[in-house]
Order: C-alpha cells, then structure tokens, then sequence
C-alpha cells in the first residue's frame, strides 16, 4: 500500500483483518458485512493503481478542505 503513498503510515497496530490487538475493529451490523468486504476488496484491487494514486492527488489538491464553488441561483 505504501508503493505509491510513502508518506501514508501503516503502522497502526491493525492485522490484515482490521483488528486492533485480539478484540479491536470496527462493529458493522451483520447484513453489511458483505458489502463492506466487497469494498474492501476492491479498495486492496485498486491501491497500488497509479492513476488511482494521481486521481487520489488531485482530489487531495483541488477539492479537499477547499471552500466550495458558488453558483448564482436565479430562483
């Protein structure tokens, strides 16, 4: 994960899973658990991806923590 992000640390202490420690993680009611792991899959597909990795920079750029556009509504 850290090929294309050197500045993003992983050493959090999470196992592969997203456990922290024996008991740790994240709670999600049961029916979400495939959608979310589904996510999480195509999250790990696509990390190492270099145009996600400079679509990723862009947004960081151009978007994140930037004021929002204003748009005249006539009405």
């Amino acid at each position: 994960m850290t090929e294309l992000f050197p500045s993003l640390s992983t050493d959090y202490g999470v196992s592969e899973r997203g456990y922290y420690g024996q008991f740790g993680g994240a709670f999600i009611p049961e029916m979400l658990y495939p959608n979310v792991h589904e996510l999480q899959q195509a999250y790990l597909s696509i990390i190492n991806d270099e145009d996600f990795y400079h679509e990723f920079q862009r947004l960081l750029k151009h978007y994140v923590g930037s004021t929002t556009p204003l748009y005249l509504a006539e009405r």
